[in-house]
């Protein structure tokens, strides 16, 4: 299980922290939405070999945005005849309680500087991202009392790069709280009060950069983050103040979705009930006919 961000600064190696700092950097805003499903991608930097002169902004890259899938694929070509290429494409997949992304991209021939105007010689000159998100409002019921509903993500995905130059990495946000990078398992506890309505916005981000190294030059290098097979929520459990599952407790989503609720939650019906007690009795028959 992934702890927080402030846990890992303290065991992470160098080139790890740096993609966390990198992601914090080239991370987009995303604005507050209603309920619905939504993706996006950013390839930087834009047709005329702009690098973007502050990280993430928007007028120097190309953008998509839809509801439930996009991709976007784009060749930048440097000016100044020095040959210098990128090759990206990024894509992401949402559903309510399953997100995807993926990211690649390919530089040849790359000149020191080529891509970076305005932008000071650390930082990122070129970045293929892929950002996928749901958003659902869940209505606590049969609680009996306030608590919080803990939310379990497993997430599987791969990251390739050719050279310390390059960075691929992922991470998942549930409601502005990052799980530091993925894959692997991330659990979010949210606290709930009764009565209220519980807003859910789930943020899955993968994304490709490029370090501005002077030597060798030029150089080639690749990356590709792929998160597409992806990030799932595999279990909700709704639990008291002190950590204990509400037995009867569950979940009405506005989207109608049925999310995977805790067997801690679950009480068992008549028929469960009855079959068990029915298995019981025959198993003490069948005990007192070897007697006999």
């Amino acid at each position: 299980m992934n702890e927080s961000p402030r846990g890992l600064i303290l065991v992470l190696p160098r080139s790890l922290l740096f993609s966390l700092l990198l992601l914090l950097c080239i991370y987009p805003a995303v604005p507050a939405r209603g309920d619905g499903l939504f993706t996006s991608t950013r390839l930087c930097p834009n047709s005329n070999g702009i690098a973007f002169p502050n990280p993430g902004f928007d007028a120097n890259c190309l953008n998509t945005s839809d509801g439930a899938s996009t991709q976007n694929s784009q060749m930048f070509l440097s000016g100044g005849g020095v040959g210098s290429s990128l090759s990206a494409s990024a894509s992401a997949t949402a559903s309510f309680g399953t997100l995807g992304t993926f990211a690649t991209a390919i530089v040849q021939n790359y000149a020191s500087g080529t891509f970076q105007v305005g932008s000071s010689s650390g930082g990122a000159p070129f970045a293929a991202v892929g950002i996928a998100e749901f958003v659902d409002t869940w209505n606590v019921i049969n609680a009996g009392s306030n608590g919080f509903v803990d939310l379990t993500f497993s997430t599987t995905g791969t990251v390739t790069t050719s050279d310390p130059r390059t960075f691929g990495l992922a991470s998942l946000m549930v409601n502005n709280t990052s799980g530091g990078s993925v894959p692997g398992t991330e659990s979010f506890s949210l606290p709930f009060t009764l009565g209220t309505l519980l807003p859910i916005d789930v943020i899955l981000f993968g994304g490709v950069a490029f370090l501005d190294f002077p030597n060798p030059n030029p150089y080639n290098a690749s990356g590709t983050a792929d998160f597409s097979h992806t990030a799932s929520l595999t279990q909700v459990e709704i639990v008291n103040a002190a950590g204990n599952p509400i037995s009867g407790a569950s979940i009405n989503a506005a989207s109608g979705t049925r999310y995977p609720l805790s067997p801690q939650n679950v009480v068992p019906g008549p028929g469960a009930v009855i079959l068990f007690v029915t298995g019981m009795l025959g198993m003490a028959l069948v005990r007192r006919k070897l007697k006999l």
